[in-house]
C-alpha cells in the first residue's frame, strides 16, 4: 500500500508543477535512496524490524540520457550477544527520458547488487561463539519517475522487480516488488 501512496504523491506533484523546463545539464551527482524492504528481515532475522528504511548512497554519472549509479550501504544491528553486519554494493544503469515540456523525467533500467551479511554470536555466560556469513545477489529491473525541483536537485521514486539468490545455496530464490524514494543532487 505504501508503494502506491508514494507513486500517487509524486503524480500529484507532477500535476501541480509550473511547466518550467530545466535546461541546465549537470554531468554528475550524489543520490540518497530510502527503501521499504529490509533484506535482513526477509531472511528471518528476528532482531531487525522490517519497517526500518535503510539509506543507500549513490554516485551519479550522467552521459546524455544514461545514468550510471554505483552505490553502497552499510548496516549493523546488535541484539544482546548477536551482531549482524551487512554491506551492500550496487550498480544501476538507467535510461532517462523527459516527459514533454515538464520538469518530470521517467526512467527504466537495471540495478544489480551484492549484499554481504555476517552474523556473530558471542556468549560470555556459556563460553560460546559462532559466526556465519552469506552473500546475496540481486538483479532488479527498475522503472521510475524523477521530478526536477531545480537544475541541481530532484525527488524521485522507482519500482523494482527484485530477483534474489544466495551464493552457494541453489535452493534459495526470491522474487518481490520493492520501491525506493530518491533524492538526487546534481553538480
Amino acid at each position: 500500500m505504501r508503494n502506491y501512496l508514494l507513486i500517487i504523491m509524486l503524480i500529484e506533484i507532477a500535476l501541480g508543477e509550473d511547466k518550467q523546463i530545466i535546461t541546465k545539464t549537470q554531468t554528475q551527482g550524489l543520490g540518497l535512496s530510502f527503501s521499504q524492504q529490509n533484506l535482513l528481515a526477509l531472511l528471518g532475522q528476528t532482531n531487525v524490524s522490517s519497517s526500518i528504511a535503510q539509506p543507500s548512497l549513490y554516485y551519479i554519472l550522467k552521459k546524455d540520457n544514461i545514468h550510471i549509479e554505483p552505490g553502497f550501504s552499510i548496516s549493523q544491528t546488535k541484539d544482546g550477544p548477536r551482531t549482524s553486519k551487512s554491506t551492500t554494493l550496487g550498480l544501476g544503469i538507467l535510461y532517462f527520458t523527459k516527459i514533454s515540456d515538464t520538469k518530470i523525467n521517467r526512467y527504466a533500467g537495471i540495478r544489480l547488487s551484492k549484499l554481504s551479511l555476517k552474523q556473530e554470536y558471542n556468549s560470555d555466560y556459556y563460553d560460546y561463539e559462532e559466526s556465519d556469513s552469506q552473500n546475496i545477489m540481486t538483479i532488479s529491473p527498475t522503472f521510475g519517475i524523477e521530478y526536477l525541483i531545480d537544475s541541481n536537485f530532484s525527488l524521485g521514486a522507482d519500482i523494482l522487480i527484485n530477483y534474489m539468490t544466495v551464493e552457494d545455496d541453489d535452493d534459495f530464490n526470491h522474487i518481490d516488488l520493492g520501491s525506493n524514494l530518491f533524492f538526487r543532487f546534481y553538480f
